[in-house]
């Protein structure tokens, strides 16, 4: 009888001393992190306006979001709480063009590759359609 109260006592310690430890508190030095939504971003040919959407794992208090382009046919036009926007003009190169969107929080850095593609202009004119349809033709 008394080695069952002994072992009551001990597991009824064992969770007092459980419960009285701290909860974790927040790290400060948790380091913050960019994590992007699409990577790469296939573009129109055309100008236009696009997003990247992101999140701040580990936010900073003080810290803000920049956001630039290494070509000077994408420019970032604004930056809110979890998107980018950027216009890309026309592509009216001979091929297709490749850039970066870099986007920095602190030291945390995310580059975000986007490629357009050449505008190509078809003109189609069929003056006679000709085959064979299941033997009979026309």
């Amino acid at each position: 009888m008394r080695l069952k109260h002994l072992f009551m006592l001990l597991a009824m310690a064992a969770i007092m001393v459980a419960c009285s430890e701290k909860a974790d508190e927040p790290n400060s030095e948790l380091t913050p992190e960019i994590i992007l939504s699409q990577e790469p971003i296939w573009l129109d040919s055309q100008e236009g306006i696009y997003e990247i959407e992101y999140t701040i794992k580990n936010p900073s208090a003080g810290l803000k979001l920049d956001a630039k382009s290494n070509v000077d046919w994408a420019s970032v036009i604004e930056i809110k709480e979890d998107v980018v926007s950027f216009i890309a003009k026309a592509n009216d190169e001979a091929g297709d063009r490749r850039g970066t969107i870099i986007l920095s929080y602190g030291q945390a850095k995310a580059e975000v590759k986007i490629y357009q593609h050449v505008r190509v202009d078809v003109n189609f004119e069929a003056k006679t359609l000709d085959g064979v349809y299941y033997g009979t033709r026309y």
